[in-house]
């Protein structure tokens, strides 16, 4: 949208961002508040129904906007995807959803608390193995949010107390493992109730 006249302006797909696109600063620390109201902010002012007596171009123009506009709020809204494409656009190759960590001590970890999950009787124990894995997925976040708020002005990502684009990328394949593990938790929790 130009922002004197409010008209509706073609997609300039290599300028565009997903931040940008709904007006947000590009860094990983955006509330969810806030993310919601940009979204519905942006989304009110490129729905096609705006469009819908203007020339056909106009309306493919507002169908593109739409799109880009869903696509950036579904993948902001969710942290790991959000520090994902912060990685991409700092240039840097993102772990893709198999891609497996190289870690064998946490391999082995996870494979101790999958075993502790499947011989789980009891609620508490299911309880204990969600609260390890879960402060465990705070911490990545954290670090993975420390990060890229620290690089938020800087295009080059940094390393920042000792933490780098490369640290980032093997938190981000953790997190993916701690995530289909606290998947498992929950299946075995329906399981028990």
């Amino acid at each position: 949208m130009c922002p004197e006249c409010n008209a509706l302006q073609p997609l300039d797909s290599k300028a565009t961002d997903y931040f940008s696109a709904l007006g947000l600063p590009r860094q990983m620390s955006i509330s969810r508040t806030d993310l919601d109201r940009a979204f519905r902010t942006v989304a009110k002012q490129v729905h096609p129904d705006r469009f819908s007596r203007d020339e056909p171009e106009k309306r493919k123009q507002a169908l593109h906007h739409t799109e880009l506009v869903n696509v950036a709020y579904k993948t902001l809204k969710n942290s790991q995807k959000r520090a994902e494409y912060l990685l991409e656009l700092g240039g840097f190759q993102v772990a893709s959803e198999t891609d497996r960590t190289e870690d064998k001590s946490f391999l082995l970890r996870l494979l101790e608390k999958q075993e502790l999950l499947d011989e789980a009787k009891d609620i508490a124990t299911i309880a204990s193995l969600k609260r390890e894995t879960t402060d465990r997925q705070k911490t990545l976040v954290a670090r993975v949010t420390q990060f890229f708020d620290a690089n938020k002005d800087n295009s080059s990502l940094a390393i920042v107390d000792g933490v780098g684009p490369e640290n980032v990328r093997k938190s981000l394949v953790e997190l993916r493992y701690l995530r289909r593990l606290l998947d498992h938790i929950a299946v075995k929790e329906e399981e028990l109730f």
